[in-house]
C-alpha cells in the first residue's frame, strides 16, 4: 500500500461511521465566493498581480540543526532575499550527503517531464540584503517528503522581502522513506513535528544561533507558518503554541480532523488561508469536507481557494518525482465517478500557489492591502472558487 493509502482508508473508515455532515455547502461556496474565471468580489482595474516576481533576488542555505533534549538532528532550509548576483543553485544542491545526491539525480532523471519542477531560482550561500529584521514563515513539509517540497513558493515569497525557514521532519523525509523506514502518521509523531517547528523558530530567533551566524535576523512580531498535507496539522498546531504567530497556510489538508488529535480551529484566532484541491484522491473527498469544514468555524478572517483539477501534490515542486506523489502529475481518474482527465499543469498549480500565498502573507504579516485585494478579486489565472469569511 502507498504510503498515503492508510491515511485514504482512514478517511473512508471515519466516513462510513460518522456520516459527518458538511457545515459549509458541498461546493464550497460562502460569503465573498468568487471564480477565478470571474470578477470574484473584486471590480474595476486588476488588482497587483502578485504572480510577478518581487524586487529582490533569492538566496538559500543549509543549516544544521540538533535537538539535544531530543536526540533529534536535522537540516533547516531558509529563503531570504538578497541583492546578490550569481547563478542559480542546482536542485541536486539541495542534498546533504552523497547518498541523497545519488537518490536525487536517479529520481529526477526517471520522472515523468513535466511534473516536478526542474530548475530553482536561488543562490545558494548569497549574503542576505541587510536592512530591518524579515517578516518569517515557518514551513512544515508533507508526508515522506522534503523540506524543498515546495520551494516555488518558498521563493516567490522571499522575492517580496519574506525569509521561508523549512526543517526536515528527520525519519519522516522522502530519504527515510525511500529507505524503506517510514514513520507513522498519528498525533504522537504530529507532535515531533511540532516540536521540531518549535524547536526550528527558536534557533531561527536566537540572537546567538546558526541563522544569527549566517547574517540572517527574523522578526518576531511578524510571523507565520504554512503546511502542506502532514503539514498542514502541524503548522497549525505551531501556530496554536508558538508565540507571536500571526497567520497560518494549510494546503491540501485540514489543520483540524477528527482522525488526528491536535490542532484545533477554535484555538487558533488567527487569519487562514487554506488550498484545497478538488480531485484530491489521497484525502478524499470527505477529508475535502473537513478543510471546508475548518473555514466555516473560523472565527477570524479566512480565504478558501478550491483548485479545479488539482490533485494532492498538484502544488508542489516534487509531484511526480516518485510513484507515491504522482496524484497531480499528468492524467488521472476524478474523485467522482472515476472519469479520466488531466490534472492541473503543475507550473500553472505551483505560480498559482506561490501568488495566493505570497498575497495573505503580505497582506497579513506586512499590512500591504495589495494582497487582500488580489486574493479578494479571485483572478488567479486557473479555475479556482474562491470563499471568503
Amino acid at each position: 500500500m502507498k504510503k498515503w493509502g492508510h491515511l485514504s482508508l482512514m478517511f473512508s473508515l471515519f466516513l462510513g461511521v460518522c456520516g459527518c455532515a458538511d457545515a459549509s455547502s458541498s461546493d464550497g461556496a460562502g460569503s465573498g465566493e468568487g471564480s477565478g474565471n470571474a470578477e470574484g468580489s473584486g471590480s474595476g482595474a486588476a488588482p497587483f498581480d502578485f504572480a510577478a516576481p518581487g524586487p529582490y533576488r533569492v538566496g538559500v542555505r543549509s543549516l544544521p540543526l540538533a535537538d539535544a533534549a531530543r536526540a533529534r538532528a536535522w537540516t533547516a532550509e531558509v529563503w531570504y532575499p538578497t541583492v546578490a548576483e550569481g547563478s542559480a543553485s542546482d536542485l541536486l544542491a539541495f542534498a546533504t550527503t552523497s547518498d541523497e545526491r545519488a537518490l536525487l539525480e536517479r529520481l529526477y532523471a526517471e520522472a515523468p517531464e513535466g511534473c516536478a519542477t526542474g530548475s530553482t531560482q536561488a543562490i545558494r550561500d548569497a549574503a542576505p540584503a541587510v536592512g530591518e529584521p524579515l517578516p518569517v514563515i515557518f514551513f512544515s513539509h508533507c508526508h515522506g517528503c522534503t523540506r524543498f517540497e515546495l520551494f516555488t513558493v518558498a521563493e516567490q515569497l522571499a522575492s517580496y522581502g519574506f525569509a521561508v525557514v523549512a526543517p526536515d521532519h528527520t525519519g519522516n523525509t522522502l530519504f527515510a522513506h525511500e529507505a524503506g523506514n517510514p514513520a507513522p502518521i498519528n498525533a504522537a509523531f504530529l507532535n515531533t513535528r511540532v516540536e521540531d517547528m518549535l524547536f526550528t523558530a527558536e534557533a531561527a530567533l536566537d540572537s546567538a544561533g546558526p541563522f544569527a551566524a549566517a547574517g540572517l535576523r527574523f522578526d518576531a512580531a511578524r510571523m507565520g507558518v504554512m503546511g502542506h498535507s502532514f503539514g498542514a496539522a502541524t503548522a497549525a498546531w505551531t501556530g496554536e503554541r508558538l508565540p507571536g504567530t500571526k497567520a497560518v497556510v494549510a494546503l491540501a489538508a485540514p489543520m483540524e480532523s477528527p482522525l488526528l488529535p491536535g490542532p484545533t480551529v477554535a484555538a487558533l484566532p488567527l487569519p487562514t488561508l487554506f488550498l484545497l484541491a478538488r480531485e484530491d484522491n489521497s484525502i478524499t473527498e470527505l477529508g475535502n469536507r473537513f478543510i471546508r469544514n475548518n473555514h466555516a468555524a473560523a472565527s477570524s478572517p479566512s480565504w478558501l481557494v478550491e483548485l479545479a483539477d488539482a490533485g494532492h501534490w498538484s502544488p508542489s515542486d516534487i509531484c511526480g518525482l516518485t510513484a507515491d506523489f504522482a496524484a497531480g502529475c499528468g492524467e488521472g481518474r476524478r474523485m467522482t465517478g472515476r472519469a479520466p482527465f488531466a490534472y492541473l499543469d503543475n507550473d500553472a498549480a505551483r505560480q498559482a500557489t506561490a501568488a495566493m500565498v505570497t498575497a495573505f502573507f503580505a497582506s497579513v504579516l506586512t499590512g500591504d492591502s495589495r494582497g487582500a485585494a488580489y486574493l479578494n478579486a479571485g483572478r488567479f489565472d486557473i479555475e479556482t472558487t474562491l470563499s471568503k469569511r
